[in-house]
């Protein structure tokens, strides 16, 4: 191929892919500015499943193309909002499986009991065939909590556990150097092949203050109900 056909080409693929990204970008900030119309004694449906992000993408294109969906920011926004709008009256949080942080699903749990002291309600529905300690934990904040009368529990209580690659290191010849900050900070994954005691008391406090908090809230907090298999 002549260089002026290699020319002709890169020009041709540079214009195709700028125009693309032109009109890709056109549709989202197009449907981006259109702001839905809200009636009164409305209902916020919030959908939440899989991962999270903290924040939502700086870059448009991964907004345009990401497929976690919303995230905890805007979450919080949400909330927000919606506490201080007249024209909400609830909000519907449909819960499928979760693959949150427990810091996460605080974080959301916070936001909710914001929301619940603007005197509106929150009605969680659990979207699972199997309800796990994540997705029953932050369905406990709610107002009410509606379950397929099929799905199950599998709930096992919390666990905390370490993974030690000392003994990989030495296989391989490799003897790896780390600076120690204090008893409770260190790399003991790689230098030890078991918890040395300031860190197995770290864990075994951190484990109590979250098996705490749990068993103090969720008997006290969310009214179960299932759903009804007869047709209306």
């Amino acid at each position: 191929m002549s260089k002026r056909k290699t020319w002709i080409l890169s020009i041709v693929l540079i214009i195709f892919f700028a125009g693309a990204a032109a009109i890709s970008l056109g549709l989202y900030y197009g449907l981006r500015g259109s702001v839905p119309k809200v009636e009164n004694d409305s209902v916020v449906e919030i959908v939440v499943s899989q991962q999270i992000r903290e924040f939502p993408p700086n870059n448009p294109f991964l907004q345009i193309f990401s497929q976690q969906g919303t995230s905890l920011w805007q979450l919080r926004q949400v909330f927000r909002r919606a506490a201080k709008d007249e024209r909400i009256k609830a909000v519907l949080l449909e819960i499928h499986p979760l693959g949150w942080s427990w810091a996460q699903i605080e974080e959301l749990r916070g936001q909710i009991k914001v929301f619940r002291e603007s005197g509106k309600p929150v009605h969680a529905l659990l979207a699972v065939d199997l309800v796990g300690e994540a997705e029953l934990y932050l369905a406990s904040a709610t107002d009410s909590v509606t379950l397929n009368p099929d799905a199950g529990f599998l709930v096992n209580g919390l666990l905390v556990e370490q993974t030690f690659f000392k003994g990989t290191m030495e296989k391989l010849g490799i003897r790896p150097e780390f600076i120690q900050f204090k008893e409770y900070k260190s790399a003991e994954s790689y230098s030890r092949d078991s918890l040395s005691p300031p860190v197995r008391e770290s864990w075994r406090r951190s484990s109590r203050t979250a098996k705490g908090g749990a068993s103090a809230r969720l008997p006290r907090t969310g009214t179960w109900r299932k759903a009804s298999s007869r047709a209306s």
